[in-house]
């Protein structure tokens, strides 16, 4: 899996425009490393205007999966949504003309079984 970020990070490295010799910008990699940690601040930072109220779906959820499909990126966040249900969201990550990143929801579901316990990074083997 962190094959899998390395790939995902160098396919979508940009360089700022018109600052040469500035360092490489990342938002789609720097959103899934702080969407890894449950960074929810440093998250929005990155993402457009829709940010706050995505992250507000998943403020109490985690990143359980990063897949990459062939219509881009699309990321997993598990929810607890009590002891006996559980939320699966899943988003496709893009990158806006201004160098920021959007997630558009393409699945909600509810289950009625419990989320399971959090295993370590969404990229772990």
């Amino acid at each position: 899996m962190l094959a899998l970020i390395a790939t995902l990070s160098a396919a979508l490295m940009v360089t700022a425009a018109g600052a040469p010799g500035r360092a490489p910008v990342d938002p789609v990699a720097d959103f899934l490393r702080a969407a890894d940690g449950n960074d929810f601040a440093a998250m929005e930072a990155v993402m457009d205007r829709g940010g706050p109220g995505f992250v507000a779906k998943v403020s109490n959820c985690y990143l359980r999966r990063v897949y990459q499909t062939p219509d881009g990126i699309t990321a997993a966040w598990m929810c607890r949504e009590g002891p006996a249900r559980s939320r699966v969201v899943m988003g496709r990550l893009g990158l806006t003309a201004e160098n920021t990143v959007s997630v558009v929801v393409v699945r909600e579901e509810v289950n009625d079984r419990p989320a399971p316990d959090r295993a370590g990074s969404a990229f772990a083997d």
